[in-house]
């Protein structure tokens, strides 16, 4: 896969399998790595990136989890859902 890795982000072999698998197009988690609608934080140095994405027609949340390490960032997987209600924060 030749995904387009922005300079400050890593992608592990697991996100590269994952957005082969469930079918992410490389732009849109390009997209949501540079400009993410959200930011949340997890435990253990780790972040949720998450956009709204339209793909097939329908609306998706595509989030990215992210390992924010001393040497930079790394991609740990990627997925997306239909169930934003779920997952999005309101401001």
């Amino acid at each position: 896969m030749s995904l387009i890795e922005p300079p400050e982000f890593v992608f592990s072999r697991h996100a590269r399998e994952e957005i082969t698998r469930r079918d992410i197009p490389e732009e849109v988690v390009t997209n949501v790595l540079r400009n993410p609608e959200q930011t949340l934080a997890l435990p253990n140095r780790r972040r949720v990136l998450q956009s709204r994405v339209a793909l097939e027609d329908k609306m998706y949340l595509v989030r990215v989890i992210v390992a924010v390490q001393d040497e930079g960032q790394l991609v740990v997987t990627v997925y997306r859902t239909s169930k934003l209600g779920k997952y999005w924060r309101k401001e």
